[in-house]
């Protein structure tokens, strides 16, 4: 992950850090949520864009319409983004575990590894 951007890198040590350290699964998943929302401006950077809205959904669904994500890494990112909506007090119909924050940098990692990977 050497030629991945630093701030992301630096954001992704915290992630770590809430998830293991603090012991906060929640804080763990929304800091990620706001780390895609990142990783979506960077790829609408590409074309000369901002990305439609702080809306994580409709930025995923935006940037595969317009090929800048394909489906395959957009259901990562869609893991995440799920994850972050459960832990809103009006939609929880589960407790979020360190088991499922586990899964959401995995995830985040997997896209950000086939962005600096591709041709």
């Amino acid at each position: 992950m050497e030629n991945i951007d630093s701030s992301i890198k630096d954001e992704l040590v915290k992630v770590h850090q809430t998830l293991f350290s603090s012991n906060n699964p929640e804080a763990a998943i929304l800091h990620l949520s706001v780390l895609c929302l990142k990783f979506i401006d960077i790829l609408f950077s590409i074309i000369g864009k901002k990305r439609p809205s702080d809306n994580l959904n409709e930025c995923i669904k935006e940037a595969e319409k317009l090929n800048l994500l394909p489906n395959e890494m957009s259901l990562y990112l869609h893991v995440i983004r799920v994850l972050s909506n459960k832990i809103r007090p009006d939609s929880l119909k589960i407790n979020i575990t360190r088991e499922d924050a586990e899964l959401a940098p995995g995830a985040f990692i997997r896209v950000i590894k086939w962005y600096y990977n591709s041709p």
